[in-house]
């Protein structure tokens, strides 16, 4: 059965802090750590929610794009040309306002005005992505022929080669212009080039071809089990087609699932460099996967650079600020994941109602830190308007409502959920809100009507998982009857036990979870650091003794914390008996 701990049941840097003194209490949980995130998928444009005097430059100007976009389909072309000024006002050079802006010119025939809107983004555009530019040029030219001016298209058309010698289109627009100026011998000349540029294309495309179906051979050789072929498919399709980003992100893939990060990061490499000219939605998709997987890593400061690189490109793109924010939160900058979060706030005006809410709950738990009950407690409700059923939401409105335990009950019986689903864990919080009132008889009734109804996500329950001391003597009393052989659940009530007073009993629910499992390291230092709490440091150090000698897992971070408090007290005992040697 899994159970839920909560990290270093008994908050160790005040156990080894207080050991030496020979009282020590067992504390508090630590943060809780964000859970992962499914990866957010694009929205398809809408006028955003969000007022464009907030957020960076960047961001303003990306909203208002998105107002114009809405207002163009709307048919408002007078209101998408003021949004697209005032976009352009904020940023000069941004590219998609500038694109948005030549699409409206075009439509509305004024091409003398999209030409110099063309110009402006070919600026824009200087150290953008190679397709990126050799388009603008061939948009440039295309505008110039309307406007029979065929030197300045013919020059256009000539940028555009120079950047990409064997582009197609272009150089098919270049013999229509040579011709329509009567110059026969370099409409011949470049129709030569173009006959080279097409069977040059022509077998890029049977290598990429023959290397798709070699890609389709490693899926099926993937569903199959097969990593090892699949492998061997998608190198032989590399052979072909070096730089074929599809197939280097299946390789991705391949590397991740065979459990070999660092393989899978050298492919990644190598997806950056063949994406260097690629749109910027798909570097940045290249950015991010860099970033997870420097994460798994447990490479912080890559992570970062990665995120910062894929967030240069894009400042709005939800999926890398919820990773930064993250980041900076499992590194104690909660002042900067906070900042983060609300960019993504706003980054996320027009995701579903269930994302925003998850932000702005991640929002309320940075505020709680630095204690901003009421910025908190509008984060949260703002939350729960957006994802009504959200439990998760609910039962951090409801424990920051202890001092107002009424007002905890009635929140938690106005939001009885639908989902039969979700009965189980709603019955344990309205105990937990009965508890706070004291009403003994009534919460214990709620306890056993969620264990009636599925014991196990009554008393393991991923929603109260975090902060297990915030829950009630009279929960684990019924979780223990129902799981008496459960270790994780009498460490749980001998916290619970302990921060109530209750410390002899609380010292008997550790050493059961301990005689129930010996090697459980996370039970050893509970029962080491109350019984150093006790004034017991002798005992305390003896059962830290075994602890260590028993752990098997000897990187978690509550053996180190076992470790450390054992150098606390063999301190202690030593103090009190100099003839104890290590």
């Amino acid at each position: 059965m899994k159970t839920r701990r909560w990290a270093a049941v008994l908050g160790i840097a005040v156990a080894v802090s207080s050991a030496a003194r020979g009282s020590a209490a067992p504390g508090a949980s630590s943060k809780p750590t964000p859970k992962p995130k499914p990866k957010a998928h694009a929205q398809a444009p809408e006028a955003p929610a969000a007022p464009v005097e907030q957020g960076t430059p960047s961001e303003r100007a990306e909203v208002l794009r998105k107002t114009a976009q809405a207002q163009r389909e709307a048919k408002d072309e007078a209101g998408a040309r003021a949004s697209l000024d005032q976009a352009l006002a904020i940023l000069p050079d941004y590219a998609p306002a500038l694109q948005e802006l030549i699409q409206l010119q075009i439509a509305q025939g004024r091409s003398e005005e999209a030409l110099a809107s063309v110009e402006r983004l070919a600026k824009a555009l200087e150290k953008a992505s190679l397709s990126e530019r050799v388009d603008v040029f061939r948009q440039k030219a295309h505008l110039q022929d309307m406007l029979k001016d065929g030197a300045g298209a013919r020059a256009s058309l000539e940028s555009a080669l120079a950047l990409a010698p064997d582009d197609v289109p272009a150089l098919q627009a270049l013999v229509q212009i040579q011709l329509s100026q009567n110059k026969p011998q370099d409409a011949l000349a470049t129709v030569e080039r173009l006959d080279r540029a097409t069977e040059k294309a022509m077998e890029t495309a049977a290598a990429l071809a023959r290397a798709d179906v070699l890609r389709k051979k490693a899926r099926a050789q993937r569903d199959l089990k097969d990593a090892s072929g699949a492998r061997k498919s998608l190198e032989r399709a590399l052979k072909l087609a070096p730089e074929q980003p599809d197939a280097l992100r299946d390789l991705v893939e391949v590397e991740l699932d065979g459990g070999q990060p660092k393989k899978a990061l050298a492919v990644v490499e190598r997806l950056a460099k063949a994406s260097e000219y690629s749109p910027p939605a798909e570097r940045v998709a290249v950015f991010l996967q860099q970033a997870r997987i420097e994460r798994d890593l447990k490479n912080e400061a890559a992570t970062r650079a990665s995120l910062d690189r894929a967030l240069e490109l894009m400042p709005a793109f939800a999926p890398a600020l919820d990773e930064l924010a993250r980041l900076q939160a499992s590194q104690g900058k909660s002042r900067e994941a906070l900042a983060t979060l609300e960019r993504l706030a706003r980054a996320s005006a027009a995701a579903a109602p269930v994302a925003r809410a998850d932000v702005l709950r991640r929002m309320a738990q940075l505020q709680s830190e630095f204690k901003d009950a009421a910025g908190a407690r509008q984060n949260l409700e703002q939350a729960l308007a957006l994802a009504p059923g959200d439990l998760g939401t609910l039962w951090l409105l409801v424990d920051g409502r202890r001092a107002q335990p009424q007002e905890a009950l009635d929140l938690v019986d106005g939001h009885r959920p639908s989902d039969a689903g979700q009965q189980v864990p709603w019955l344990v919080m309205r105990g937990l809100a009965h508890a706070m009132l004291k009403d003994d008889a009534a919460s214990r009734d709620d306890f056993s009507a969620a264990i009636k109804l599925d014991a196990a996500a009554a008393c393991f329950n991923d929603l109260f998982s975090r902060q297990r001391d915030r829950l009630d003597v009279a929960y684990f009393d019924l979780c223990v009857q129902n799981f008496p052989k459960e270790p994780a659940l009498y460490v749980d009530r001998g916290v619970m036990r302990y921060l109530s007073g209750q410390k002899e009993e609380a010292v008997a629910d550790f050493r059961k979870a301990v005689e129930l499992k010996p090697s459980d390291t996370e039970a050893s230092l509970s029962l080491a650091s109350a019984l150093s709490g006790q004034g017991n440091a002798a005992e305390a150090l003896a059962a830290a003794d075994r602890a260590v000698e028993l752990a098997k897992d000897k990187k978690s971070p509550a053996y180190s914390q076992l470790v450390a408090l054992r150098g606390s007290l063999l301190e202690a005992v030593r103090a009190a008996k100099p003839e104890i040697r290590p």
